[in-house]
């Protein structure tokens, strides 16, 4: 299963129904029950100190892995040899194979066959498979929440274009005397754009603001999201602010690219009526 082995060793053929039981258990139950997270060496019993059953020596650690689902934490497990317990009710067999699927379900019922013909394989599943159906949920809220978001980039944008379009139209009259007057074209995109900077890092700091109050709500539908890292503010502030400056230049270039005069003239037109 590509499970990593982090302390200690794996089972082996010397661990026989007659030698002294031994267990391996995840990080996770290291973590919770062993000092520092050493089980290597230390024994274990299932239930109460006094109940009955063999005392098991931990002889190795594994990473710990989410067999519930990708939304439940890891639970703390520990793995015993089946050549030490003997035959169980049900049993999971688990193959790695390069053939085909189907052939490699054949060949298994074959062989379980041979072995034991009074225990015939069901419910064969493919990893594969199995690993979509888990990620099909996950899946389905990361892609709602990047439709949803990319809405709202673009609304957000065309607001900021639109109340800049607003704040240039309403200017355009300064505009035109300032270019009279000489004024450099990148010194008026600057003032202009730098006066609507102030507005949109307002807008970023509410986003910002509404973001941490809801990402721990988030946090939940995606597992192993850390709601307190930086890093995903830091680069939707810096976007924001970015793309909120850029949509600011367009209105002021096309303003300053019309004549001076007639800007004047229409402002002053508009005045008289």
């Amino acid at each position: 299963m590509s499970i990593p082995l982090l302390d200690g060793r794996e089972f082996a053929e010397s661990d026989a129904i007659d030698t002294a039981r031994v267990a391996i258990v995840n990080a996770e139950f290291a973590r919770r029950f062993f000092l520092d997270g050493v089980a290597v060496g230390w024994r274990i019993k299932r239930g109460p100190v006094d109940a009955e059953g063999a005392w098991m020596t931990v002889v190795g650690v594994t990473g710990a892995v989410r067999s519930a689902g990708l939304g439940v934490a890891a639970q703390a497990e520990i793995v015993v040899p089946y050549t030490q317990w003997g035959r169980s009710e049900s049993v999971t067999l688990v193959a790695q194979t390069e053939a085909s699927s189907d052939s490699a379900v054949r060949a298994i019922g074959r062989v379980s066959s041979e072995v034991d013909p009074r225990v015939p394989p069901s419910s064969a599943r493919y990893l594969e498979s199995m690993i979509t159906e888990s990620l099909g949920r996950p899946r389905f809220h990361a892609n709602l929440l990047v439709v949803f978001a990319s809405l709202a980039l673009v609304l957000a944008l065309a607001g900021t274009y639109g109340l800049s379009a607003a704040l240039v139209s309403i200017r355009r009259r300064e505009i035109g005397l300032r270019v009279c007057l000489g004024a450099p074209t990148g010194r008026m995109v600057l003032t202009v754009a730098g006066e609507a900077l102030g507005c949109v890092l307002a807008g970023t700091l509410a986003g910002l603001a509404c973001s941490v109050l809801t990402a721990s709500a988030m946090s939940s539908l995606f597992a192993g999201m850390d709601a307190s890292t930086g890093g995903p503010y830091s680069a939707s502030a810096l976007l924001m602010v970015i793309t909120g400056v850029l949509v600011n230049v367009a209105p002021v270039r096309r303003a300053m690219a019309m004549e001076p005069a007639s800007l004047l003239t229409e402002q002053t037109g508009a005045g008289s009526r």
